[in-house]
């Protein structure tokens, strides 16, 4: 079973200002680089720069942090292992706090929370997987929210955590425009045995 957020909140508190920038220095570094051409670039080719830039973020901003694993530059699936603890990936995220992927069986065993080769050194015990990522604002040129978000396998998540920047840590999160999404069958999140189901609301036909 994964850990709960408040254990995830508790732990990674020290790290979670830090876990913010690497979604939004990618983002700035994505805009400072590609400003003028963002207009022609295809939505999966803008995520996968910006995803790019993530990882490029998390190695630099997490390299003199005790505990830290990454595997080494130019592995072809990235991940952040933290205190033998938690392994992070890093994602675009649905409105949902689902992810697009292509389902591979490597991405299906870290949704079901299995453990997952991935190259890192040994961690004991069991480990929870999370997914970093952020949300898009409403003219998808750059990040509305940050999120971390524990998987429950396909399609469905046990909980979410929205960070905050350094600057703003004890202060309700706000929100703020999202950009809209097709419309597609109402998801639940498939519930731990001590929580109700978060259910997504009922559609009024509007295709919102």
């Amino acid at each position: 079973m994964p850990r709960l957020r408040e254990e995830a909140q508790a732990d990674l508190a020290s790290l979670s200002g830090t876990l913010y920038r690497i979604p939004a220095d990618a983002w700035d570094e994505f805009n400072e680089r590609h400003r003028e051409l963002r207009g022609d670039y295809l939505p999966r080719s803008q995520a996968n720069l910006v995803h790019d830039y993530m990882e490029k973020a998390a190695r630099s901003l997490l390299a003199d942090e005790p505990g830290i694993y990454m595997p080494e530059p130019g592995t072809q699936t990235f991940y952040i292992g933290i205190r033998h603890t938690w392994v992070f990936r890093l994602h675009k995220l649905n409105n949902d706090f689902t992810i697009c992927n292509n389902s591979t069986p490597l991405s299906l065993e870290f949704l079901d929370q299995d453990d997952v080769q991935l190259g890192l050194p040994a961690m004991p015990g069991s480990v929870t997987n999370l997914h970093l990522g952020y949300l898009l604002n409403v003219t998808e040129t750059g990040m509305s929210s940050v999120h971390i978000v524990c998987p429950n396998g396909p399609g469905a998540y046990y909980w979410e955590w929205t960070l905050l920047p350094e600057a703003d840590q004890g202060r309700e999160p706000v929100a703020l425009p999202i950009a809209p999404q097709p419309s597609e069958p109402d998801r639940l999140a498939r519930p731990k045995p001590s929580e109700k189901p978060v259910e997504q609301p009922a559609k009024d036909g509007s295709g919102a």
